[in-house]
């Protein structure tokens, strides 16, 4: 379901250009996105925040898909929502599992782009979390930028 909903926001992003297609035989270099994840406690929770880091000189993220993994016995997923300007869909697929995926015509240049609400069971800190990119794209029309 969420690899379908990002297939068809990256075949929009395409359709207006804002992304192109990888060039048949380009070389993978390292990834220019990197997940990182951060926890903070607040009143009757913990805000979990999925981030994107671009390397130096990356273009800004026009679509992205991931997973973030945890130990389903340490917390409850509450909600959770995306940073303005991004469209996306995520769920928790299985427990200590949760995927996403989304994408910004205007480009994603950093931060926080998933925010979840959890009701731990112990104290978490962002050890507890593993965040992993299937894959993002620029929007500079030219680069795969992640993994």
């Amino acid at each position: 379901m969420i690899r379908a909903a990002l297939r068809r926001a990256a075949a929009a992003l395409l359709a207006a250009g804002v992304l192109a297609a990888p060039a048949a035989g380009q070389a993978r270099a390292e990834p220019a996105v990197r997940p990182a994840v951060s926890v903070t406690a607040e009143s009757g929770g913990v805000r979990v925040e999925v981030r994107l880091e671009r390397a130096a000189g990356a273009p800004a993220i026009g679509a992205f898909q991931g997973n973030l993994r945890f130990d389903a016995a340490a917390l409850t997923v509450a909600s959770g929502q995306f940073a303005p300007g991004v469209v996306g869909a995520w769920n928790q697929v299985e427990p200590g599992r949760v995927r996403f995926a989304g994408a910004s015509t205007q480009g994603i240049v950093g931060g926080a782009v998933l925010v979840l609400r959890v009701t731990p069971k112990r104290a978490l800190s962002a050890a507890d979390f593993r965040a992993t990119l299937e894959e993002a794209f620029g929007t500079d029309g030219r680069m795969r930028l992640a993994p």
